[in-house]
């Protein structure tokens, strides 16, 4: 049972197979009125799914997941270079963000937290050097005693901390899917499935409630001084469902109901042709030669500020109606990437989780192009390739 639970949690196709399922499910499930699924849309939703699928069969079936699993296991460690890593992250991120507080101040000071505030976009980037501090001091915390188990839980709460401050959900599921595959490691080897049960089940809880918090203090001030009214009634849901559940569930299934309005009501007439699925690495073309804005929008952005419409309004927007496809394709790639890595050491299991991460994003955007998300995985790699050593069982 152990194998086959770490053969499905350690294959990032099984794992983005099982969410855009179960997504697409509660989408259907209707659970807002602001919500009109067709037949002809959610076969073409399935038919994404199931080409991840055939994709997933023909890469993933020879590789042996169980002895990367078992390799990786062997070479975590936190090393000097590790930790001057750590440090460097950790510096850099928080000069970063001292410089943009006394630039442009932060969001959580605004009387009006729904836009986040501005922000400087190339030292922002810096910024979020902080995310990998987090993530990494908390490895180092666990792996740890003593003083250096207290340095390294000071800098994971001042990471935490200076994250928080720009209102942004984002950071924190980085750090939550690397608590789960890093927990998830502990307990195999120290045999304690009970104990990391119950872990699992509090942090997806803390994360909720983390969630519907953060969406309560960016929204609250216009709920309550613009609008007069809960956001149950604003996403018409009904007003028997808690707060929490409501925005986890709009966050999760609104960019589908985006996307049904573009492909079925809108239309394109000038295609990209992938510089939004390459954007980190186009970006100063992009903004040259492609500075006109996409021709799709969301359309129930006007209607109760849902903006967001998956991957799939980029992939529309690159390719029509065949760039799902090709989006799907260039996935699969990427966690083929992901599992070649797991094995190397701790910066291997750091591109595991980040490329994992940024599929788990693509339900709400192309998480490939987001560019924090990207740079991290880049930076792992090459520190994968340079400083971890595997040693091979």
């Amino acid at each position: 049972m152990k194998d086959k639970i770490t053969k499905i949690l350690f294959n990032p196709f099984d794992v983005i197979i099982a969410e855009f399922v179960l997504v697409i499910l509660l989408y259907l499930l209707r659970l807002s009125a602001l919500y009109h699924p067709a037949i002809v849309y959610t076969i073409y939703l399935g038919s994404t799914v199931m080409l991840l699928i055939i994709i997933k069969i023909a890469l993933t079936t020879q590789l042996d997941v169980l002895r990367k699993v078992k390799c990786l296991s062997n070479n975590l460690d936190v090393s000097k270079k590790f930790a001057v890593i750590l440090i460097f992250f950790f510096v850099s991120g928080s000069v970063a963000n001292i410089y943009e507080f006394t630039t442009v101040g932060w969001p959580i000071f605004l009387q009006n937290k729904v836009t986040r505030g501005d922000t400087l976009h190339y030292i922002h980037y810096i910024t979020n050097f902080l995310m990998y501090s987090l993530v990494m001091s908390y490895f180092a915390i666990r792996m740890t005693d003593g003083v250096k188990k207290s340095i390294c839980f000071f800098v994971f709460l001042l990471s935490f901390i200076q994250m928080l401050v720009w209102l942004n959900r984002g950071f924190i599921t980085l750090l939550l899917v690397f608590i789960v595959y890093y927990e998830f490691l502990r307990a195999l080897s120290n045999n304690s499935f009970k104990k990391y049960t119950i872990k699992l089940i509090s942090l997806v809880t803390m994360f909720t409630m983390f969630f519907g918090y953060i969406g309560d203090t960016r929204v609250a001030y216009v709920m309550e001084n613009v609008y007069g009214h809960t956001i149950n009634y604003h996403y018409r849901m009904s007003e028997s469902l808690p707060s929490s559940f409501v925005w986890v569930y709009i966050y999760i299934t609104s960019p589908l109901e985006n996307f049904r309005h573009m492909v079925m009501e809108q239309d394109v007439h000038s295609y990209k042709l992938g510089t939004l699925l390459f954007y980190p690495f186009v970006a100063p073309i992009f903004k040259s030669f492609f500075a006109k804005k996409v021709e799709t929008y969301p359309y129930l952005d006007s209607i109760a500020g849902l903006n967001v419409s998956s991957y799939l309004e980029s992939a529309y927007n690159d390719f029509w109606f065949i760039g799902a496809y090709i989006y799907i394709i260039f996935m699969s790639l990427m966690f083929y990437l992901a599992i070649y890595f797991l094995p190397r050491g701790i910066f291997g299991l750091l591109v595991f989780v980040s490329i994992l991460n940024m599929g788990l994003w693509m339900i709400f955007v192309n998480g490939f192009a987001v560019g924090p998300f990207m740079i991290g995985t880049l930076l792992f790699m090459a520190a994968s390739l340079f400083f971890d050593k595997p040693r091979i069982v």
